[in-house]
């Protein structure tokens, strides 16, 4: 375990964040811990997916795709399908 001052943090982020991925990170301040370092699991899909529900540009994309469904904008895989390798036999 690795046992930083903040602004150490601050000055080498992308090396603890690299170190955080194999082993905890623990950041002070004043000398009292503050918050540890921890890395994304490809596994927590549902941190990932609270993560991109909580950003604004992405909740935007998701309506305006809604938004294109709702007007007939949006084809079906199945015709792009069809376009591009002909109708089925």
């Amino acid at each position: 375990m690795r046992v930083i001052d903040l602004q150490e943090a601050k000055a080498n982020l992308e090396q603890y964040a690299v170190e955080c991925q194999t082993s905890p990170v623990v950041v002070t301040q004043e000398g009292q811990p503050i918050f540890e370092l921890l890395p994304i699991r490809p596994d927590d899909s549902g941190f990932l997916e609270s993560l991109l529900e909580q950003d604004p540009s992405f909740r935007d994309l998701v309506e305006q795709g809604r938004e294109d469904v709702r007007h007939g904008r949006v084809s079906s895989i199945e015709s792009v399908r069809e376009r591009l390798l002909g109708p089925k036999d």
